[in-house]
């Protein structure tokens, strides 16, 4: 079947349409949501809450509690975006940090959002591991002969299971 230079041209561009729009659908970001809903959001739902049972009715668990001091709950909303192969990127990260009075009822209300944030910076030092480094010779020839079966039915020096007993178990 011989196409004629019309039909090549209409082939062509098809493919060229397709190959195009697969091209850039993979260039959506995917975005991802971790945590609570929107803080936002989170304190409308909250309402006129009153107390601690009141707060765990409309929101639930929080994603971390204040240990000392006054008694805080935060939750925490993250939404992440990553393209194609590249590592995820916070974009909008936001807590709502509700603060209790003495007596259990919900004494403030705040939305925090990632400029609220501060940067912490890691110490790059490892900690050292007590041991012996293994050289490439020692990993490849470590194990030769490590991993034969033992021939007959009970050699000396190796133990069988007793009947009844859990396989593996001795």
């Amino acid at each position: 079947m011989k196409y004629t230079n019309q039909q090549w041209q209409k082939k062509f561009f098809l493919i060229l349409c397709a190959s195009l729009s697969l091209a850039l659908s993979a260039c959506t970001p995917k975005v991802q949501q971790e945590g609570f809903p929107p803080a936002a959001e989170m304190k409308e739902k909250l309402g006129a809450a009153a107390t601690r049972q009141d707060v765990l009715q409309a929101l639930g668990t929080p994603s971390i509690r204040n240990n000392y001091g006054d008694e805080i709950w935060y939750y925490i909303s993250t939404q992440k975006e990553s393209h194609a192969f590249f590592a995820p990127e916070v974009t909008r990260q936001d807590v709502l940090k509700i603060t209790f009075a003495a007596d259990g009822s919900v004494k403030q209300a705040d939305v925090l959002d990632k400029s609220a944030g501060k940067d912490v910076a890691m110490f790059d030092k490892i900690t050292p591991t007590e041991g012996h480094k293994l050289g490439f010779a020692e990993q490849v020839l470590g194990n030769v002969g490590r991993f034969n079966a033992p021939t007959g039915a009970n050699r000396a020096g190796t133990r069988q299971p007793r009947s009844g007993s859990i396989p593996g178990r001795m």
